[in-house]
């Protein structure tokens, strides 16, 4: 109970019987799943999915976006590919590759 005291010393806004609920379940500990979901077969495909368009001229966000849905029912996730998860995806590309997405994009805005 004394590290209880300790916590609420830290946490003024944390009432002593959230605290008590928080440490019953587990504490600080995490649970399995708990984390950020991880698309990486789904990203994988749609990667070399966005290369490929882009040779082919035929890249867009809604051909990213329905190839998303297409490669999550083959691979059996469960992905939305909304416009939340469009930009969370821009951001894994980027980091990934070093290359901007939009740059993509616009190349084949002018070469159409």
């Amino acid at each position: 109970m004394n590290g209880l005291k300790n916590t609420l010393y830290f946490y003024p806004e944390m009432t002593a019987k959230k605290l008590r609920r928080w440490d019953k379940k587990g504490g600080p500990e995490r649970k399995a799943g708990g984390g950020m979901k991880q698309y990486d077969d789904v990203d994988e495909k749609l990667f070399e999915y966005i290369f490929t368009c882009n040779a082919n001229n035929s890249l867009s966000l809604t051909n990213i976006q329905s190839k998303a849905k297409e490669f999550s029912k083959e691979l059996k996730k469960e992905i939305k590919a909304t416009q939340s998860w469009l930009t969370k995806f821009r951001k894994r590309f980027e980091e990934r590759y070093q290359y901007s997405l939009d740059i993509l994009l616009a190349k084949n805005k002018g070469k159409k």
